[in-house]
């Protein structure tokens, strides 16, 4: 690990088995380094004043084949031991951990993979290299020394490298290595052609491709694939999809005569290939011209999901299922997609996995979200939040029409009620609260939102109080009485009404409903009334005043965020040539902050009596006189010239916020039950546990997994006499059903998504199995760095889970009501096989599963899914053997038949089965390896979980194919096949020669030339002259790096320390990918600037 001092760099490369934090501790004043794995740190330096010489400049660095990341500290996960001194954070280093990933050096694959990766100085090749300065070596290099393997990609079934196992009409023949493999490339001399062949027959080519003429070589392009590789399906399902097209039957069977044959099966089956001979679809496509709403990739996409549904229903699965995968194998390139899942009116989603399942490695992840708010689902009865326009505040509403196709929302602003008279006794007492002692709620972060129990604990002389809060927190402990309510009143307080706004609140009539109009995508229109961009009329008259065109503004009390409106027009004019009609808002707040302010606050200057010239009091005065202000743009408005006006659609600049809210109200025959299939308690809330049909909730965007917001819907039915009080609701939430002709208040629980799963690496039903997701929605979402090269297919075979809804709501987090306390395990075990299992004997009584991968517990948990065997569960004997761990480990590494008992544990536990609590930091999670700020854990143990693993699911669903596998293959193998290969197979050489360096540039836009001594001496002449070098921030990160390294030559410096943990987070910084340069050249074309 610590350079050649460990290993010889000329024999085998060692590979690591798992993840190793090694620790690096540098006395800079005394030139000594230290280094660990995992915590050890060695005694004595491994580099001393005599390696370490006086004056050499440091700087952080790897170079590895793998992954890694630097943490520079201060918290450390292996910190230096207390004997070596006292060490610092390395000067000037970035927080937080930065990654190096290089998967595969010279990788041709990847852009942005380098050799050696400097935390301070990455130089990314596609953006920074503009010329190729080849060394010479790969002209020179004697034939003796050179590769000749090729590397195949773009084929399907046959990439991979190959090398030359013999020869064949007297041309090379070339061998598949990867394991497992034997395709094959071979002259076919008959034909003059190279071919591919999947098998080492000969006989049976895959695809071909002509001889260069004087090549003895295969050729880098020109492979034909056969046409059954390429995209074929039923002729039945593509012509319905052309059918739906509204296409005559006649032209269809003209598009598809050329392409249409028996199946090559023996089924005489009638399918449609994507390419027949020299016909594809593309060209036969273009026979319906223009006309047709769909191009052939879409309308062949169609057809695949129409032969998806239809296996799914063959399988007599439900309509609502549905199968997420990504591609087999996934693209070894950087990228990232999501998929939202729905399944109307189920009370939960059931995800099972199939056992091919995987990930390359930790950095390769499928995340699944439940919850959060979705804008396509509000409607009536959504509860939003409406900005007023420019300075004027927010409110919030109810919506109370919503046109999905125009964009357009009409919302019912709140109000504040006028107290009722018991009410006002009761504010009249509320003015002396609250008390020394008091329990309360208060508001926790200002204005973050979040209230929080709290008790005061003293009422200070300035009107603030002083609060203790319950759960011990020691931050932000002094309120204001706004910041201060009585508990319990969070479900009726805490909104924005009208009456909030004070430059708004005059404008309605008394306590009358009030609305805005509002836009999904507000675009505002600048008029300019001018003599010079006036519109001559039909009598030759030029309209360059307001009243020209616009006949009189209305008023309309109703619309306070924008009252005035256009009521009709006298003319032609500047305003209908960009588009505006009768109804569109006139802006006055945005006009008076225009260009033309000034005329318009000289016409509603003294606006009820005012004498102020400042703009906001000029504003606030007009909208305090709406009926004055109204007569004045009727009047001395209309004859202003050379003015700018804004007109709007909108009575908001800005889209309505979706509140975690929403109202729903039941007719006076309409019952709750009708619509809601049940309401239940889950997590000491009333969830809604599915539809029977949609009504008031569904389309108010009420959804599975939202809760029943009591306090509100008891203020909502204050005046019905027969409503059930709060105790009756929570007791028995189901008495709700049976209501009629109430008004329902729901609340989103998780207003942002919330990360249920997280799954990556080896295949394993402890990693992936089934599991259930509370609500009738979830978002996958995979993600992957692109590490990886085209031959570690297996490896990235990628994800595939089939989605169900459920009739029950899914089981909580940590609910293991389905485990018994232990079960028995039966394994045979043969030489050389392994359980699959990390164990940890600490507790000294039981083994304790930290992690699983294949082996004989995941066949187990395959073949019994009823019995199955987790990570954080407890092997508490082995054969006979209780209490004693050494016989334990003694006997499971012996061979024959194996009998376990394990403890199941309902939650994760630590080794020693403490309970897990949440634990502030940023740790290594125990059960992936992953970087969290968020964990629970053992702190005494030293044992946290991130998130995802501590509340992933510990019971499987019971089965819902009898072979899941087996159906998963058949979707796959029918899929690929109805989508084909739309690739083109490339062969390229695996060694760096004249040819690859060259079609390489071409590639790139690159200049290519030979390295020679005075071409350097020339190249470097020229860009001495023609370039100079800027000062660097003293904050960018490759200043700080090259500050630290001048450390060690200017001045005595701290000791340092630094972790190297591998799989740690991700780097925010975001690097192209594309095709790398060959080890030795990229050192020689890299031109970046470096630390001095």
């Amino acid at each position: 690990l610590a350079g050649n001092s460990r290993y010889n760099p000329q024999g085998p490369v060692p590979a690591l088995t798992q993840a190793v934090v090694v620790g690096i501790a540098v006395d800079l004043n005394e030139r000594k380094i230290w280094f660990a794995s995992d915590g050890h740190w060695d005694s004595d330096p491994t580099f001393g004043p005599d390696e370490f010489l006086a004056g050499l400049a440091l700087y952080p660095a790897v170079s590895l084949r793998g992954r890694a990341a630097f943490h520079f500290g201060p918290s450390l996960q292996h910190p230096p031991s207390a004997e070596l001194g006292v060490f610092g954070p390395w000067p000037g280093a970035a927080e937080g951990a930065l990654r190096v990933d290089v998967p595969h050096i010279g990788n041709s694959e990847t852009l942005s993979i380098y050799k050696e990766v400097q935390v301070h100085g990455e130089v990314s090749l596609k953006r920074h290299v503009q010329r190729l300065v080849a060394s010479r070596k790969y002209l020179d290099m004697p034939k003796t020394q050179r590769s000749w393997a090729i590397q195949v990609k773009g084929s399907g079934k046959c990439d991979g490298t190959y090398r030359r196992a013999g020869a064949h009409c007297d041309f090379p023949l070339y061998r598949n290595s990867t394991a497992g493999s034997s395709a094959t490339i071979f002259f076919d001399s008959e034909a003059m052609v190279w071919r591919m062949s999947t098998t080492s027959d000969l006989s049976n080519a895959f695809c071909f491709a002509p001889a260069q003429e004087g090549c003895a070589e295969p050729p880098r392009r020109g492979w034909r694939l056969p046409d059954d590789e390429q995209g074929v399906m039923s002729a039945g399902i593509i012509r319905a999809a052309l059918a739906g097209l509204k296409i005559q039957s006649e032209i269809v069977q003209q598009v598809l005569a050329p392409l249409t044959n028996c199946s090559a099966t023996g089924d005489n089956e009638e399918v449609v290939y994507r390419v027949h001979g020299e016909a594809t679809l593309e060209e036969q496509w273009k026979m319906l011209g223009d006309g047709v709403s769909a191009t052939a990739d879409e309308t062949w996409d169609s057809a695949i999901s129409e032969v998806q549904k239809r296996m799914l229903k063959e399988a007599g699965l439900p309509d609502e299922a549905m199968v997420v995968e990504t591609r087999h194998p996934y693209e070894a390139t950087r990228h990232t997609w999501r998929k939202e899942v729905r399944c109307e009116g189920a009370a939960g989603l059931a995800v099972y996995f199939c056992s091919r399942s995987c990930t390359l490695d930790c950095r390769a992840r499928l995340r699944i979200y439940i919850g959060g708010l979705r804008r396509g689902e509000a409607g009536v009865g959504a509860r939003v939040e409406v900005s007023a326009t420019r300075d004027g505040g927010k409110v919030w509403g109810t919506v109370v029409d919503r046109d999905h196709n125009g964009g357009i929302w009409r919302v019912l602003l709140d109000r504040r009620a006028p107290p009722e008279p018991a009410e006002a006794t009761k504010e009249a007492s509320e003015a002396d609260w609250p008390h020394l002692g008091d329990e309360v709620s208060a508001l926790f972060a200002s204005g973050a939102g979040n209230w929080y129990d709290a008790v005061i604990a003293e009422v200070k002389g300035d009107g603030t109080f002083l609060v203790d809060w319950s759960d011990g927190d020691s931050r932000d402990r002094t309120k204001t009485r706004e910041q201060i309510r009585r508990r319990g009143a969070s479900e009726v307080g805490a909104q924005r009404v009208l009456e909030d706004m004070e430059r708004y609140a005059s404008v309605p009539s008394s306590d009358a409903d009030c609305f805005c109009v509002c836009m999904e995508d507000p675009k505002p229109v600048n008029v300019l009334y001018s003599k010079s961009k006036g519109v001559i009329d039909e009598q030759g008259y030029v309209s360059s005043t307001v009243g020209d065109e616009i006949a009189s503004f209305v008023l309309d009390r109703s619309c306070p965020l924008s009252p005035f409106a256009i009521g009709c027009f006298s003319g032609r004019g500047p305003a209908q040539e960009q588009g505006v009609a009768t109804g569109w808002f006139l802006d006055l707040v945005a006009t008076v902050h225009g260009p033309s302010g000034g005329k318009v606050k000289e016409v509603l200057k003294g606006i009820g009596g005012s004498d102020s010239t400042a703009t906001k009091a000029i504003i606030d005065a007009a909208f305090n006189n709406i009926e004055e202000t109204h007569s004045r743009l009727n009047g001395t408005f209309r004859t202003l010239s050379e003015i700018t006006l804004v007109f709007t659609t909108s009575s908001s600049p800005s889209n309505v916020s979706l509140l975690p809210e929403a109202r729903a109200v039941y007719g006076a025959s309409s019952k709750v039950g009708d619509e809601i299939r049940a309401l239940g308690f889950a997590e000491g809330k009333i969830l809604v546990q599915g539809f029977t049909t949609k009504g008031p909730a569904h389309q108010a965007g009420v959804r599975s997994g939202w809760a029943l917001d009591v306090g509100r819907t008891l203020a909502l039915n204050k005046t019905l006499t027969d409503f059930p009080a709060a105790e009756a609701i929570q007791s028995e939430p189901s008495v709700m059903l049976k209501l009629i002709g109430v008004t329902l208040a729901f609340f989103q629980p998780d207003p942002t998504p919330k990360l249920r799963f997280l799954g990556m690496g080896t295949a394993g039903l402890s990693r992936w199995g089934s599991f259930a997701l509370p609500g009738d929605a979830a978002e996958f979402e995979f993600s992957t760095d692109g590490d990886g090269t085209s031959t570690n297919t297996e490896q990235r075979w990628g994800i595939w889970a089939l989605v169900l809804p459920l009739s029950v709501p899914a089981a909580s987090s940590g609910d293991a009501s389905g485990c018994t306390d232990e079960v028995t395990v039966i394994v045979e075990k043969a030489e050389g096989m392994t359980l699959g299992t990390n164990l940890d004997s600490s507790n000294r009584s039981s083994l304790f599963i930290k992690t699983m991968t294949a082996g004989l517990l995941e066949d187990w948990n395959k073949e019994n899914p009823d019995k199955m065997v987790r990570v954080c569960d407890f092997i508490v004997q082995v054969g006979c053997i209780r209490d004693d761990v050494d016989k334990m480990l003694q006997l499971l590494g012996g061979s024959g038949t194996i009998t376990l008992v394990v403890k199941r544990s309902p939650k994760p536990t630590c080794a020693k089965g403490h309970e897990l609590r949440r634990m502030p930091g940023s740790f290594c999670c125990g059960i992936c390896n992953q970087y969290t700020c968020e964990a629970a854990g053992c702190t005494e143990c030293c044992f946290p979980l991130c998130v995802p693993c501590f509340s992933r699911p510990r019971e499987s669903l019971p089965p819902v194919l009898p072979d899941l596998d087996a159906f998963e293959r058949r979707y796959t193998e029918t899929t690929q096949r109805a989508k084909g290969n739309r690739e083109r197979p490339e062969v390229e050489r695996e060694s760096w020669d004249e040819q690859r360096l060259r079609a390489l540039c071409a590639r790139h836009g690159w200049d290519f030339e030979w390295m020679t001594e005075e071409g350097e001496r020339r190249r470097r002449a020229r860009e001495r002259q023609g370039t100079w070098t800027l000062p660097r921030s003293p904050t960018s990160p490759t200043a700080l790096a090259a500050a630290a390294a001048a450390l060690t030559e200017l001045a005595p410096a701290p000791a340092v320390a630094a972790d190297h943990p591998d799989g740690a987070v991700p780097t925010p910084r975001e690097t192209p990918r594309g095709e790398d340069l060959p080890p030795t050249a990229a050192g020689a074309s890299a031109i970046a600037p470096l630390p001095v």
